[in-house]
């Protein structure tokens, strides 16, 4: 039997964590996710609006769906996420995360390069 002959498995994928849960793109929603099985957590990154800004003065990436969402809570920083999957229960689940903006990959690529986090991401 080859690898193309063997059945599909279904993968778990929590939408921003497990937003029906606990409130999305937070660690309390990855955890609920990781609690109910998933394979992978879905989060989105964005920054806020500062491009007029020199690049060490810009905010840093953040995990939420949009600026609206950005304003009505605060934020987790893409750093602080990231460390989150570095203990259990996130430790094995995978990432995918949701680019909103273009123009910051590399910094994204590089915090997930520093965390060892590269295998186990999707962009």
């Amino acid at each position: 039997m080859t690898a193309s002959d063997e059945p599909r498995k279904l993968r778990l994928v929590g939408h921003k964590g497990a937003d029906m849960i606990a409130p999305g793109n937070t660690v309390e929603s990855f955890h609920a996710a990781a609690a109910a099985g998933v394979h992978m957590i879905e989060m989105d990154v964005l920054w806020l609006p500062d491009s007029h800004l020199p690049l060490e003065q810009r905010h840093p990436l953040v995990i939420a769906h949009d600026w609206e969402d950005a304003e009505r809570r605060t934020p987790l920083k893409l750093t602080e996420a990231l460390d989150a999957f570095l203990e259990p229960p996130l430790a094995e689940v995978e990432i995918d995360l949701d680019i909103k903006l273009p123009g910051r990959e590399e910094e994204l690529v590089e915090a997930l390069r520093e965390r060892g986090l590269v295998e186990r991401a999707m962009i």
